[in-house]
């Protein structure tokens, strides 16, 4: 029996890309982006090619998983990888794992740069997701601490109406991308599923789910996803009979998680990294700069305001309820 890995969920996945590099005879994921971004920094024209919101276009990702898939598809580890691949679309085998390894990259190459996990405090979280969401600031995604972040759920406080759905993964990465035909942010979230197989070996998928951030209702920022498409691609018990609907309602609370971790004023208290080194200008200042984080930066999120409503539910304050506390505590940070 092997031993359970005691890296992070994220590192873990940084692994398994770093693995398949290495076999292409290609740099790191930290590397090949640090060295891609700052050819877009400084590239001539009349503008950067480089966005203050994008580290590195989705685009390149593409490239190289179609690099790694011709430069390994005959050995043995990849053939394998292939074969085994969990088939959850009706694709062959070797594109939904070019399609996998496109998605690790285009998370793992902007996580990497700062490393980013936040976890959120059980009770903060379950009263968050109750706090009503008409509008989506999308202007304050713009405003994510870091080029990519990690959120890991929070399983036994998922609301009932998405928990069937999210229990399978562990958490989601989360980063901004410039759609490359209408050059508009898109926000992308990518659910991680993991297990290990009975040689100890991480089996990985990636899940996204992208929105354009053009407005604040939720229709428009998703006009182009093409939800009959993606409901046909559903299985066994995770068909749905309203799949839009499920699939907006996975979105909008990922986006209440989010927003906490881009507003300036929620709590947010580092776990193990110096103090002068947790404001967001530093953050996005070191990540245009030499300084990569060769560990994980761990956040805990609203973890006063969750001790604060343990507390009200011990003496059942009739008062003030849990659910005013926490969605004031995001409204008048976020304006949702």
């Amino acid at each position: 029996m092997p031993q359970k890995d005691r890296k992070t969920v994220p590192d873990r996945v940084l692994t398994s890309v770093n693995e398949l590099l290495a076999l292409a005879n290609m740099p790191s994921v930290a590397l090949l982006y640090k060295t891609v971004r700052s050819k877009l920094i400084n590239s001539e024209g009349p503008v950067s090619a480089a966005q203050p919101w994008c580290y590195v276009q989705m685009a390149f990702a593409a490239a190289c998983s179609k690099r790694i898939i011709e430069s390994t598809k005959d050995t043995p580890y990849i053939k394998e990888k292939i074969e085994t691949t969990d088939k959850l679309f009706d694709h062959p085998q070797a594109e939904l794992y070019e399609r996998n390894i496109l998605n690790m990259l285009a998370a793992t190459g902007p996580w990497v740069v700062g490393r980013g996990i936040y976890r959120f405090d059980p009770d903060f979280c379950e009263e968050l997701a109750k706090t009503e969401m008409t509008k989506i600031p999308y202007q304050q995604l713009m405003n994510m601490p870091e080029w990519c972040t990690y959120i890991p759920y929070v399983h036994d406080r998922l609301p009932e109406n998405i928990k069937g759905q999210f229990e399978e993964y562990d958490g989601f990465f989360a980063y901004l991308e410039e759609d490359d035909r209408y050059h508009v942010p898109e926000l992308r979230i990518s659910n991680v599923k993991i297990s290990q197989d009975e040689s100890g070996r991480d089996k990985i998928v990636l899940e996204p789910i992208f929105i354009e951030l053009i407005s604040e209702d939720l229709d428009v920022c998703t006009h182009r996803i093409d939800f009959n498409a993606l409901e046909n691609e559903e299985i066994g018990e995770n068909k749905s009979n309203n799949y839009k609907q499920l699939l907006q309602d996975q979105i909008l609370y990922c986006l209440q998680l989010l927003l906490c971790i881009c507003a300036e004023n929620i709590e947010k208290t580092p776990v193990n990294l110096p103090a002068q080194k947790t404001n967001r200008q530093h953050l996005k200042d070191s990540q245009d700069s030499n300084e990569y984080m060769d560990s994980c930066r761990k956040w805990e999120v609203g973890t006063r305001i969750g001790a604060a409503i343990r507390s009200w539910k011990s003496e059942k304050n009739p008062e003030r309820t849990m659910l005013t506390m926490a969605g004031n505590a995001t409204k008048s940070h976020v304006h949702i």
